[in-house]
């Protein structure tokens, strides 16, 4: 779980910093069929944790492209919260950029669309690394720079199919304007996977990757 940066004034204790999320590599389906994966990759920037958020999804149909989309975002997160954002993204040929910082309780966001300041005591952006999560009540779209406000409730425990079997977890709701989201995370708060129905119906799966510190040992 990513904790709060804190720093041990005692001059009996040296100062210390928490251990950084280990990285995580997730693959995206669109109902049972492989279409990309997700990578997030956790670093030190000073006193900040940088991740780098890489997603590449690419949708077939009798070997035609129909859709593709990239995402590439940089974060950093210092106490906590979000401090400071970079993305771009290519959602099937719509491009979007957004920057964004975060000084003294406002995060300034320039993006494709817009730019505005928001008044906020601790943005985060949809970072489903971190339980943390599902505390939440106002979350920032990193490809668009919007605010949503969401509403996180559980569901109980839910039943995902990983590594050739059935593996139950507990499981949250997440709903907020335009998304129908399942998040699940194991009983030590790690997380396990997000189902997203669309509009059209069909569902967008994360799955820990084979490589994924979640991956079942055997």
């Amino acid at each position: 779980m990513l904790a709060a940066l804190l720093l041990l004034c005692s001059p009996l204790l040296p100062a210390q910093t928490p251990a950084l999320p280990p990285d995580r590599h997730f693959r995206v389906l669109l109902g049972d069929r492989e279409v990309g994966d997700h990578h997030f990759r956790f670093s030190r920037e000073g006193e900040a944790i940088a991740v780098h958020s890489e997603a590449g999804f690419r949708v077939k149909l009798a070997f035609v492209t129909v859709y593709r989309y990239d995402h590439d975002a940089r974060e950093r997160w210092r106490d906590g919260c979000l401090v400071g954002l970079e993305s771009t993204t290519d959602d099937n040929g719509t491009d979007y950029r957004v920057e964004a910082a975060w000084h003294d309780g406002v995060l300034s966001v320039s993006g494709t669309r817009d730019s505005r300041s928001v008044r906020t005591q601790c943005p985060w952006t949809f970072a489903y690394w971190n339980p943390d999560l599902r505390e939440r009540e106002e979350l920032f779209n990193a490809q668009t720079g919007e605010r949503l406000e969401v509403e996180v409730r559980p569901l109980g425990p839910r039943t995902l199919q990983l590594a050739g079997a059935e593996r139950t977890f507990p499981a949250w709701k997440l709903d907020a304007e335009g998304m129908d989201l399942v998040v699940y995370y194991d009983s030590d708060g790690r997380w396990m996977g997000i189902d997203s129905t669309l509009e059209n119906g069909r569902v967008l799966r994360y799955r820990p990757a084979q490589d994924d510190p979640a991956w079942p040992s055997p």
